[in-house]
């Protein structure tokens, strides 16, 4: 008799699978987690990287430009979101909640109780602009 002679029947990959292992690859799944999904009971890890190389290889990859051509899309249409992001992620902008307080000319100065009440209140109408 020829063929499985016991044990595991072969394994033949299916659509779903290949979708699976696919979907998980892009994530950061490792490959033991991966394998224990594929199938009714799942299959071993050289199984998995005999019928699924090329999944394994380029899904991270195609799933990066699937959203870098989202990414470009919008820049185009000159989404403000997306110019943001672009220039935070590669134009050295930096994003921060860091308040100053600086004086007229331009110079940093200290935030004092005077600051805190126009904050709360409003100006003071007694006061000059020029004071704070």
């Amino acid at each position: 008799m020829k063929g499985n002679r016991g044990g595991r029947p072969s394994y033949e990959p299916t659509p779903a699978d290949r979708a699976t292992v696919q979907n998980l690859s892009a994530v950061g799944v490792s490959h033991a987690e991966i394998a224990r999904c594929i199938g009714a009971y799942g299959i071993s890890e050289p199984t998995l990287r005999k019928h699924f190389r090329r999944e394994l290889d380029v899904s991270l990859t195609e799933v990066k430009a699937l959203a870098m051509s989202g990414l470009v899309k919008a820049l185009k249409r000159g989404d403000g979101w997306a110019v943001g992001f672009l220039l935070t992620c590669r134009g050295g902008w930096q994003e921060t909640t860091a308040q100053r307080f600086v004086d007229l000319g331009g110079q940093d100065r200290p935030f004092t109780l005077a600051d805190a009440d126009r904050l709360l209140h409003g100006p003071d109408p007694k006061e000059s602009p020029t004071k704070w």
